[in-house]
């Protein structure tokens, strides 16, 4: 309560160190969510995997199951995270956002694992059950996945679907534009690839992308 959180730490640990008791579950509850805020991604793993072993409901099964798949990805750890998502869309009773993230986890990681095929069924799901944030990363994504398999019309397509549906999130359309800018590129349309970079140079006010697009005109 005073928020020390390492010696609260140190003293959930000590308590897990000690064989089972009716302590031990609400121990793990509080150590793992800390050491994920705390980003001790690999700990906090360990400790939701134990989790899983020990839960007395539903809820707390599936807190465990969330927390290994979270802390899996941000852990770099993306087949094991895949393993942890599916199992949480194995799970009774788990809410729809849930789903959507489970799905948006498994893209995610199967995209980094390059596995272009599993990644792109997954963000369609995602981009099908989102209409926020989640939903306009998973249609750049699309758009990107097509653009490496050189589907570029398709690609392109998606691109403009993505501006018409989530105009109101301005870094993916930046993002997005400069994709399109790359395929135009890749097409042979030089002058057009230059003047999309020119137009997020011109439109798009955060610094990082602007630079990208900066780069990419030179």
């Amino acid at each position: 309560r005073s928020g020390d959180t390492l010696q609260a730490m140190e003293a959930y640990n000590r308590v897990l160190d000690l064989p089972v008791s009716r302590f031990t579950e609400e121990a793990l509850l509080k150590a793992s969510s800390m050491s994920y805020r705390l980003g001790n991604y690999e700990e906090a793993f360990n400790q939701y995997l134990r989790l899983e072993e020990l839960a007395s409901d539903k809820n707390k099964l599936l807190t465990a199951l969330i927390g290994q798949m979270q802390s899996s990805f941000l852990s770099g750890n993306y087949e094991q995270a895949v393993q942890a998502a599916q199992k949480v869309l194995q799970t009774k009773s788990v809410s729809s956002e849930s789903i959507t993230d489970a799905h948006f986890i498994m893209a995610r990681s199967y995209l980094a694992l390059d596995k272009l095929n599993e990644a792109q069924r997954e963000f369609s799901i995602t981009e099908k059950l989102s209409s926020n944030v989640i939903g306009a990363e998973s249609k750049y994504q699309l758009a990107y996945l097509a653009f490496l398999m050189d589907k570029n019309i398709e690609a392109e397509n998606l691109v403009f679907e993505l501006v018409d549906k989530y105009a109101a999130y301005d870094y993916w359309v930046a993002r997005a534009f400069i994709l399109l800018a790359e395929i135009y590129h890749k097409s042979g349309n030089v002058f057009q690839a230059k003047q999309t970079l020119q137009s997020v140079i011109d439109n798009y006010q955060g610094p990082e992308l602007g630079e990208i697009a900066k780069q990419k005109l030179q």
